[in-house]
């Protein structure tokens, strides 16, 4: 039986596969069955599915964007990512009509990860200053 995968591989996985492969059956892997996130602007989600739709809907706005790992710091079950991401705006969002323009915006994430799989998660970004840009593109 192999080892489970450590907080900093399951965070690079997470990135990697989902965010940047577009794999969805990532997230059911890595994501415990009752897992809890926090996302920018309020927004929670309770478990895998409740996470896709998180996913889907960012992805549908976004169908090109990349994610790029800067740091990652893994201390015991906790890993701290902080990131970039870039893509052209595709889809309508956030009450706003698509610009076919190209954004780029920065964040933090962080996991706990048990037994390889992410127990609890959130991030911080800023949001209000991405909608703010995609408005004065629109």
């Amino acid at each position: 039986m192999s080892q489970p995968l450590t907080p900093r591989q399951v965070a690079t996985q997470w990135f990697q596969r989902i965010w940047n492969e577009r794999d969805e059956s990532t997230i059911t892997e890595l994501m415990a069955p009752d897992a809890h996130g926090t996302h920018e602007g309020g927004v929670e989600s309770h478990g895998p599915e409740d996470f896709k739709n998180f996913f889907r809907d960012l992805i549908r706005t976004f169908p090109d964007m990349r994610i790029e790992l800067l740091d990652t710091v893994a201390e015991g079950e906790k890993v701290f990512v902080r990131w970039k991401a870039k893509g052209t705006h595709q889809g309508d969002n956030f009450g706003i009509t698509a610009t076919q323009q190209p954004h780029e915006f920065c964040g933090v994430s962080w996991l706990v990860v048990r037994d390889g799989r992410i127990v609890e998660g959130g991030d911080c970004w800023n949001l209000h200053g991405l909608i703010s840009r995609m408005a004065a593109a629109a």
